[in-house]
């Protein structure tokens, strides 16, 4: 199946056009992936959990716009729109992805082919490639008009969807380390109700020098003792003295560091 934003197809013809084809999909973000997001938009930076939404999206509606147009009779979809929108109301928010595009029935150009046999044996007579590499270029010219696909171009397919299955397999185990952080957060939160609404300045003004810690004390150490104690911007500020680091990687240790204790 061909999928394309242009309205042709290179060495190919419309032969008869099936009809529109459209699919939508609705996903609610739930609302600690829009606190994440509420952190990385206050802190700067891209939001890993909405992309990971989106993505997951558009290889669904993707996959859905090709079963319908395969159910019709087409080989390929042209005019291929794509629609990314937010639906919010009463404190909820969800993301819809549209995408639309015309069904297609598409046949090998066969004027195409014969000019481009009669190019290659030109520059064969002329001497401009080797005999060898004629009757190599006059195969792969048969070749893609008999199977519809240039080898060339098959490949490039298969490695796409070698491609979109690897992909699949990292956005599952994404959606499952999603799924852990979202416990974390869920437990974090149960624990220290002001996790919902840490501030960056509620971490600035954050003071720990009154908690004794021994020195042998690791990081992950000092940092759980901060957790248990229900001292969050105290952890987080702690981290960001020790690493140097900034308050993102500080929240996305502390959310780190707790998924391990309640494990």
């Amino acid at each position: 199946m061909i999928i394309t934003t242009t309205e042709n197809i290179a060495h190919f013809q419309i032969s008869e056009y099936m009809g529109a084809v459209c699919s939508h999909i609705v996903m609610g973000t739930n609302i600690f992936s829009d606190i994440a997001a509420s952190f990385t938009d206050f802190f700067g930076g891209h939001s890993s959990s909405y992309q990971g939404k989106l993505s997951l999206m558009y290889d669904e509606v993707s996959k859905d716009i090709e079963s319908k147009a395969c159910h019709i009779g087409a080989n390929a979809i042209v005019g291929i729109r794509i629609d990314f929108d937010e639906i919010s109301g009463k404190d909820k928010s969800m993301f819809m992805v549209s995408i639309s595009g015309t069904a297609v029935k598409i046949v090998p150009d066969r004027y195409e082919k014969c000019k481009l046999l009669y190019e290659i044996l030109q520059y064969q007579k002329e001497g401009i490639i080797t005999n060898e590499e004629y009757e190599y270029e006059k195969d792969r010219i048969n070749n893609m008009y008999k199977n519809g696909i240039s080898e060339e171009t098959r490949i490039h397919l298969e490695e796409q969807r070698i491609e979109q299955a690897k992909i699949q397999e990292q956005m599952q185990i994404a959606e499952k380390k999603a799924q852990d952080t979202k416990n974390a957060k869920l437990e974090l939160a149960r624990v220290c109700p002001s996790f919902e609404s840490l501030t960056s300045a509620e971490i600035q003004v954050a003071n720990y020098s009154s908690i004794p810690f021994d020195e042998s004390q690791s990081l992950d150490d000092a940092v759980k003792q901060l957790i248990q104690l229900g001292k969050i911007p105290e952890a987080c500020k702690f981290y960001m003295d020790e690493t140097s680091l900034g308050e993102e990687d500080a929240i996305e240790y502390i959310i780190l560091i707790y998924k391990e204790m309640i494990r």
